[in-house]
C-alpha cells in the first residue's frame, strides 16, 4: 500500500494526505478557535508545504543526525580529558 504522501490525484496536484487534512480541517473548523478544539490545527499553508515534503530525504537526513549524535559522548570524553592536563 502506497503511504498517504505519495497517493496523488489524476492532476498530480494534491495528495491523499493534503485531501484528508483540509477535508477535517473544513469539516471541523467550528471547534478551531474556541476551546473544543483538542489539537492545534496548522495553517493552510502548512498544509500545503507538508506535501512538497520527500519522507526519503528527511529519513536520511535524520539518520545523518543520529550517527553525528551518536558520536558526542566520545568528542566530550576527549575535552575532558584535554582539559584535566591544565
Amino acid at each position: 500500500m502506497m503511504p498517504l504522501c505519495l497517493s496523488l490525484t489524476q492532476d498530480n496536484s494534491t495528495s491523499l494526505l493534503q485531501y484528508l487534512v483540509t477535508q477535517f480541517m473544513s469539516k471541523y473548523e467550528v471547534y478551531s478557535a474556541t476551546d473544543g478544539a483538542q489539537l492545534p490545527l496548522p495553517e493552510p499553508s502548512d498544509v500545503s508545504q507538508a506535501a512538497v515534503i520527500n519522507f526519503d530525504d528527511l529519513q536520511h537526513e535524520l539518520n545523518k543526525l543520529h550517527t553525528s549524535l551518536e558520536g558526542l559522548p566520545l568528542d566530550l570524553t576527549g575535552v575532558m580529558q584535554y582539559c584535566e592536563l591544565f
